[in-house]
Order: structure tokens, then sequence, then C-alpha cells
């Protein structure tokens, strides 16, 4: 006997998305988590959210305009509509797992620096994807997340990822602004390459390790650390590693083939983003004489780009020198000392890339109250900047900043920031726009194993929206 099957309108829902889909009802049970559309009747799963169902409107009825706001759930239903992430510049990182209970999930991780120059790290969600893993379910799960969060959209947040094809495809889809692939998991693979080698693969079980696979092991670990600026690395410790990797008289043939192995993996991993990994290492002010760049004509190709930088992120404000009057002049500040520094290169004997932060903290003004204070005796008017004065300017900070003592490599890049910004503020926002990036999604990666001690064996068949909530809670409440 056929099923009576009863389509109804889902009278609970909140989000206009509804408006297009019913509920199903099989003898006279409501099917769970099933939506059907109203156009085409495709019968859609979904997990208590609107993604999927936002997504098939998407790629199925483009035309059909959709006048909604976006359907909020778990810890962003909570969420003000202005935070600090919805402020400025956020990066994201995301990744799957699977749970015991063989659910697939999508992890979101958002980092930014603060008003402080301190990097925050914050789980945004935890959901189910009930549909394929393609590059467009992702995509689509990405761009929930920034309508859900009010992040900045335009252009839409950078992203990383590991290497798998369907992170790339999504990387595409969604349009980010940069699309960094997972450094450690890079590392990762010229590292299983490597030991494919014939003359090296049938004795691992023999060898507790492999002496030139160190330096990989070293980077990975290094690049786990989390309030230190990454995405500036990148181009060095490549550099560096291709330099180690180059063989030597006696290296026996198992050796060569394993460092020809990894060096012909990682030399073109990052030719087409060169540009952004150059300049990221530039605006670190351990990197900025960009030692990893040999010819002087690439260095000025660097310092183009970052130029070129600075002017899209106008248009800018130029400040106008206030006009000579006969009050005297008002004492200037004190000068904070010049950081103090000994070295401008890279230490390839460093094992770890810890901070070792002793710079002095800066006293903060109430700005507010100082502007009311000389409000009428001290007039500043501001001039829209043409396209010659911001290329100036530009120009200008960037001299200005290669002039400055370098800094140690053991230094916290982001404290120089903080205490230098104002002598270069064109060059401190594009910092700020990019050195909040991560290197690797370690971020996200790390969340599996939060995920697993609370979707334990006795908890296996815990709701996934209140999997999101206690992973957004523990992960956050740290």
């Amino acid at each position: 006997m056929a099923a009576e099957v009863e389509l109804f309108k889902n009278e609970k829902a909140k989000s206009a998305i509804w408006g297009h889909f019913k509920l199903k009802k099989e003898n006279q049970k409501i099917v769970n988590n099933v939506a059907v559309c109203n156009i085409c009747n495709e019968t859609i799963k979904y997990s208590g959210g609107t993604t999927n169902l936002a997504s098939h409107m998407r790629r199925h009825h483009g035309n059909v305009k959709i006048n909604d706001q976006p359907d909020k759930k778990g810890p962003a239903a909570n969420a003000s509509t202005s935070t600090p992430m919805s402020k400025g510049q956020v990066a994201l990182t995301t990744d799957g797992w699977t749970s015991r209970s063989t659910d697939s999930f999508i992890t979101i991780t958002a980092i930014f620096l603060d008003s402080d120059w301190s990097l925050q790290n914050f789980v945004l969600q935890t959901r189910v994807l009930s549909e394929n893993h393609t590059g467009e379910n992702i995509a689509d799960m990405l761009q929930q997340a920034v309508e859900e969060w009010g992040l900045p959209s335009n252009p839409r947040p950078p992203i990383v990822t590991d290497n798998a094809s369907n992170m790339e495809k999504a990387g595409i889809m969604f349009q980010a602004e940069y699309h960094i692939k997972c450094y450690a998991h890079t590392l990762n693979l010229a590292a299983q390459k490597s030991l494919k080698v014939k003359q090296v693969s049938h004795i691992l079980s023999r060898m507790r390790k492999i002496e030139c696979l160190r330096p990989l092991k070293t980077v990975t670990t290094s690049l786990c650390i989390e309030r230190m600026p990454t995405i500036s690395v990148i181009m060095p410790i490549q550099h560096t590693l291709l330099h180690k990797m180059q063989t030597k008289d006696d290296d026996c043939n198992g050796i060569k083939q394993m460092k020809n192995t990894i060096v012909q993996d990682l030399q073109h991993r990052y030719d087409h983003q060169r540009d952004i990994l150059s300049i990221a290492s530039f605006i670190d002010p351990r990197f900025k004489s960009l030692p990893f760049l040999a010819d002087d004509s690439l260095k000025d190709e660097v310092h183009s780009s970052v130029i070129n930088k600075l002017m899209e992120i106008g248009p800018m404000k130029i400040k106008e020198e206030p006009k000579e009057t006969t009050t005297p002049p008002l004492p200037s500040a004190p000068m904070l000392d010049q950081i103090q520094t000994t070295d401008d290169s890279i230490s390839s004997n460093k094992e770890d890339i810890d901070a070792n932060n002793n710079s002095p903290q800066r006293k903060k003004v109430k700005q507010e109250d100082l502007a009311s204070l000389f409000s009428d005796v001290y007039v500043v008017s501001y001039t829209p900047a043409t396209e010659e004065s911001l290329y100036e300017k530009a120009t200008e900070n960037i001299e200005i900043y290669k002039s400055l003592p370098p800094v140690p490599f053991d230094n916290d890049p982001l404290q120089w920031w903080k205490l230098d910004d104002q002598k270069v503020p064109l060059l401190a926002t594009l910092a700020r726009k990019i050195l909040c990036i991560p290197a690797t999604s370690v971020a996200s990666e790390r969340v599996f194993s939060t995920a697993g001690d609370i979707v334990s064996s006795q908890r296996a068949c815990l709701n996934p929206t209140h999997i999101d909530k206690l992973i957004f809670l523990k992960k956050n409440l740290q």
C-alpha cells in the first residue's frame, strides 16, 4: 500500500525562505529534517537551519527574489549585530570532521586583530553538512556564516583551508579575497611523498627517525602558535626549507631522493600567491628587508605591490597642517624610545617561533576628551585625498618604515605595530588586514579533539544544534 503523503506549511518558521518550501507528512507522521520545494517539488534535507534551503534556491531558482534576513541559529542568534569582527578585517578557517554517529560536520573559525593589536581566535559554528562535501556546499556554509555573524562581505573574508580539491573549489565559489592553503598540510603532503621513495619505504619500520625531515617537523610545530602572525613567515620558511633540502655529497641515495622529492613538491606550491605572501612578509618588521629575495629588482616589485594595495584601501583622508597663528604652539608629546634590535636576518637554527614580548605598553588616552578640550583652539580640516597625494603618502610610509631599526626574529611583530603604528598609519592599516590571516587551518582542526570529548560514545545521539552550542562554549570560554 502506497504511503499517504501530505505537504503543509511550516507555521513556526520565521525565515522568509520557508515561503518557498513545505514540510512533509507520510501516513500522518511528519518526516523529520525534510522540506519540499514549492517550485520544483524536490526534496531537500535540512538540520534545523535554512542553509540547504537557501542553497537550493540560489542554484536552481536564482531568479526568485527572497526578501529575507539571515536565519540565525545557535550562538549567532544571540550575537550583537555589531561585533569586533564586523568592524574590520577578519580571516576564516574551515575544515570537516565526522562524529562517532557518522554525521559530517563543518567547523568555521574566525581570526582578527583587536584594537590592541592582539590576535583573537573564535569558533563561529559547527554545522552538520547533510549533503555531499562538494565545494559548492562548503562555499554555501561559508557564506551563511558571513551573513549570520555580520562579517565584512565586500570583499569576502580571506579563508585558510587544506589542499583538498573540494576546498579549492569552495574558495573559488565563495570568492574569498585570498585563499591560503594550510602550510602545515602542504609540508605534510611533501613529507608523505618523500617517505614513498623506494629506497626508504621498505626500511621505515626499522627507523625511529629520519633526520632530513626534522626541519619540516620544527616548522609545523612552530606554525601552531595562535598568538603570533604566521602568514608572514611562509615565504621566509619556504626559502629556508628549500635551501636545507639541497643534497650534500655525503647523503646516501635514499636521502637524496627524499630531499629532491620534497623540493619538487614544495617549490611551486605558492607561486600563484607569491605576491600577497611577499607583501605579508614585508609588513612584518622582522622580514621587511625581504631576505628571501636575493635580487633587488624583486624587492622593488614587492614595494610597488604594497603601494598598489595602499592605493586600494582608499579613499583616504589626508590631514592638513593647521595655519600659523599668534598662539604659542602646544608642547609636543614625548616620543617613545625606539625598539632596540640586533638582527634582521632569519635565524635558521631556531627550533621554535615563540614570542618573547618584553615591550613596554603604551598608555591609552581618551581621544574624545582631548578633542573637546582642543576643539576651539586647534582646528584641523580634512580633504579627500587625490590619487597623487595618496601615492605620495604611501611612498613616504614605505620609506619611513624601511628606515626604522630592524626587529629580531624572536620579537612579537604585533607589539612593534602596537607601539609604532602611528609612524606609518597607511601601512598599519594594511598590516591589520593581512597579518590576521593564519598560515594554517589548525584553528579548525583543533576543534576535532574538543568535539571528540563532547560527542563521546555515551553521547553519540546529541542533537547537532546542541553540539554546535557546546563546542562554541567550550572553545570560546577558555
